[in-house]
């Protein structure tokens, strides 16, 4: 059954069989009624402090919506693209349109590429609240993941980020560094597609720069970059990041690999 990421969600008190209070608290969600006995069914999404800052996910989309509408006007529209919650992790991403070719410029001649938007959110306290820039290659919606190009916005989930809303909010005046920062990364990926790559140096890039990556993944990297028919360093890229991208089951892993691959083979250029 497909979780609702705006469900109902609550930080519940946790108590021994003997009655004492333990030092962890549940952080749950409402995921149904039974039918045998109407009564609310909860998942549990993880075991947390009591002082974890709760931050609901309708609460995210909510700011990034307003974000997103910090940019609006002038022919700028901004989409949603992915919402996945798989009960503990939240990935939600938003697209630019737009004709304006400062936001659309072409890594080579006939490849534009725009800007994405991306937010993280946990209920079970793994990670940080954050959101970020990402590449989004307009041919083919694949998301390209870098912190060294794109500032990374880091909120933790306690008391120091009880404002959170407000310091994102604060945060926006970055977004008019973002088509400088968008050009920074083409200007350097435009390197990528005149980098021919013949076996030997594939080799080389598998086993030097990206060995990280598990030997299932490559297999199927390896059957994407041969059908492309693009054999640079660019075709590679554009391999990984549509591995890591567009699974249907897209989890935090996908998003950590993608960023690895992209940080990786941009350092060729």
């Amino acid at each position: 059954m497909q979780l609702d990421p705006f469900a109902p969600i609550e930080k519940k008190e946790l108590f021994t069989q003997d009655g004492m209070q333990s030092l962890g608290y549940s952080v749950r969600v409402k995921n149904g009624i039974d039918e045998k006995t109407l009564a609310t069914k909860f998942l549990e999404c993880g075991i947390v402090s009591k002082d974890y800052l709760l931050i609901p996910n309708q609460e995210v989309v909510r700011t990034a919506n307003e974000v997103a509408s910090s940019m609006q006007g002038n022919g700028h529209e901004w989409h949603e693209q992915k919402c996945v919650f798989n009960g503990r992790k939240f990935t939600y991403s938003m697209t630019l349109q737009t004709d304006d070719i400062q936001y659309t410029p072409e890594v080579k001649v006939g490849e534009p590429v725009g800007l994405g938007m991306l937010w993280q959110n946990t209920y079970d306290g793994s990670s940080s609240l954050n959101f970020m820039f990402y590449v989004n290659v307009l041919s083919c919606l694949n998301g390209q993941i870098s912190s060294k190009f794109f500032n990374k916005f880091r909120f933790r989930h306690d008391k120091s980020s009880s404002d959170w809303e407000e310091q994102v909010l604060k945060a926006t005046s970055y977004l008019q560094q973002a088509p400088q920062q968008l050009k920074e990364f083409v200007n350097k990926a435009s390197y990528l597609t005149d980098m021919s790559l013949d076996k030997p140096s594939l080799s080389t890039i598998r086993n030097r720069d990206i060995s990280g990556i598990g030997s299932n993944a490559w297999g199927n990297i390896m059957d994407k970059y041969l059908a492309a028919r693009d054999y640079t360093a660019w075709g590679l890229m554009q391999a990984c990041t549509h591995e890591f991208w567009h699974k249907k089951n897209f989890t935090y892993n996908d998003i950590k690999n993608n960023e690895y691959c992209v940080n990786k083979i941009m350092a060729l250029a």
